[in-house]
């Protein structure tokens, strides 16, 4: 803290996009379900889908996604695992200071709606149920290949958990984090023959809004939108194989 003011906060709603900046009208969202149904996810083995490398070399941002194709809940569930998985040793779950909320439009098996990854136990917890593609198009800056993508990951940064042993330099660790998370989902959706793109850019209160987050002690920090190439089937192939595992 400098003279009581809170500079992660400060900096953080300063590099915020409002609706106003971008036109975008608030749009008020119904209150979450009092149900929280929870999807176990199902176990993951370990299998080389690629090589580390391999990986690195073929991934990059993506726009080009098949829009009627759908991801099975057995490749959604390798992506939550190796993007995001909790280390169990010690009480790391404890602190960690960023969470996956992936947004989906098309995995089978799996209602179309928001949820939270819960990675200590690999399950996903219902948020907020329905069909959001178009509206997270409207929200991050009407970039329309987002509706073509089966999955948007948002990652939720815990401000409330950034000063725990590092006080404002957390803010800076919880970032990181962020980066580190995203790169993963990334190089493990090229890894499985996805496709993926890091988006940057959104109205906060908005996404804020959907994914069920105060804005001040939760917050949006950045997605990434992954799906099926478009007129590719070496790569569609792929994710097939890695499914079938």
């Amino acid at each position: 803290m400098t003279d009581d003011v809170d500079v992660a906060e400060l900096f953080h709603e300063n590099t915020s996009i409002w609706p106003s900046q971008v036109g975008v009208a608030d749009e008020p969202l119904s209150q979450r379900d009092e149900q929280f149904a929870r999807f176990v996810l199902p176990s993951v083995e370990m299998v080389n889908s690629c090589g580390l490398e391999q990986a690195i070399m073929q991934q990059r941002p993506q726009r080009s996604f098949e829009r009627s194709a759908n991801l099975s809940l057995r490749v959604l569930s390798r992506l939550l695992f190796f993007s995001s998985r909790y280390n169990h040793s010690g009480n790391s779950a404890e602190v960690r200071q960023v969470e996956l909320y992936p947004v989906v439009f098309r995995v089978a098996e799996l209602p179309a709606g928001v949820y939270r990854y819960a990675a200590q136990d690999h399950s996903l917890e219902l948020v907020r149920s329905g069909e959001f593609g178009d509206r997270l198009v409207n929200w991050m800056l009407n970039q329309s290949f987002i509706a073509d993508a089966c999955v948007v990951f948002m990652l939720v940064g815990r401000m409330d958990r950034i000063a725990h042993g590092h006080g404002e330099r957390g803010y800076r660790y919880m970032l990181m984090e962020a980066g580190h998370i995203a790169q993963n989902c990334c190089l493990v959706s090229a890894g499985m023959g996805l496709g993926s793109i890091t988006l940057g850019g959104f109205v906060d209160s908005a996404v804020n809004q959907l994914l069920c987050v105060d804005g001040i002690t939760q917050v949006s920090l950045c997605g990434v939108a992954v799906g099926v190439l478009q007129n590719n089937d070496q790569q569609a192939a792929g994710t097939l194989r890695s499914d079938r595992r």
